[in-house]
């Protein structure tokens, strides 16, 4: 990256950046990359029991639809989340397009690039507990 495309894109930044002081511009914002989906949901103390010690039969039943027992049947893993979805990119693995005002700039989400323009990283664990 140039420095002129660093000043470029950290002045996108900063331009929308919520600041009253600065004319809003619409843009169009657009993140392609890969990501992942976190799920959970409730199980019958039946399915707990017994996929609880075969990880590999839990798999095989909610990625790959192989048959148990109705009474413990728990279903596709995107059905499982009565209880919590969360869906998102990964850092280093996608990248953002911002488009609008006569200009177009394409900035790799990766701690590197980030920080080169001047954005703070907070990184947090999610847990799910009760």
């Amino acid at each position: 990256m140039t420095l002129k495309e660093k000043k470029d894109k950290k002045k996108v930044l900063a331009d929308i950046s919520v600041n009253k002081e600065v004319v809003p511009f619409a843009y169009s914002v657009d993140i392609q990359g890969s990501g992942r989906s976190q799920r959970a949901g409730t199980i019958s103390k039946a399915a707990y029991e017994y996929f609880s010690e075969d990880n590999e039969l839990l798999i095989n039943h909610i990625f790959h639809r192989d048959e148990v027992p109705d009474e413990v049947h728990i279903g596709d893993w995107f059905d499982c989340d009565d209880i919590y979805e969360a869906n998102g990119y990964e850092l280093n693995g996608c990248t953002l397009s911002l488009d609008g005002n006569g200009e177009s700039h394409r900035i790799k989400m990766n701690e590197m690039e980030l920080k080169n323009l001047g954005v703070k990283l907070i990184k947090k664990i999610q847990t799910i507990e009760k």
